[in-house]
């Protein structure tokens, strides 16, 4: 579901003010474990996917896929991706690999 879907209009309409639209490409490595986080962004269009180190523990997080890494869920439209970093240091806590081409609506950190 959708975090948008629980906002009223006004709320709306002040996020849009402040989001600016960036695109991903199939294959792509939208974030990376680790590195410094200066935005989250909303899912507009096409599918990313994260994948988060054994050693974290996300709800709804599968376990034992191969390697040091363990898959956890398919974003999709109106899904919020970044935005762990706020209660994780200001550091990415997942890689997120784009799995088709898509926009994500992107709001800096220091818009909040």
């Amino acid at each position: 579901s959708s975090v948008l879907k629980e906002l009223k209009r006004d709320e709306l309409c002040k996020i849009a003010e402040i989001m600016k639209l960036r695109g991903f490409t199939k294959g792509e490595l939208v974030l990376r474990v680790g590195e410094t986080a200066t935005w989250f962004g909303i899912v507009l269009d096409g599918q990313l996917k994260a994948a988060i180190p054994k050693s974290e523990r996300w709800p709804g997080a599968a376990a034992g896929v191969g390697g040091s890494m363990q898959e956890w869920r398919l974003m999709q439209r109106g899904a919020v991706v970044g935005e762990m970093a706020l209660f994780a240091g200001m550091h990415r806590s997942a890689d997120v690999h784009a799995m088709s081409d898509g926009h994500l609506g992107v709001i800096g950190f220091a818009e909040l």
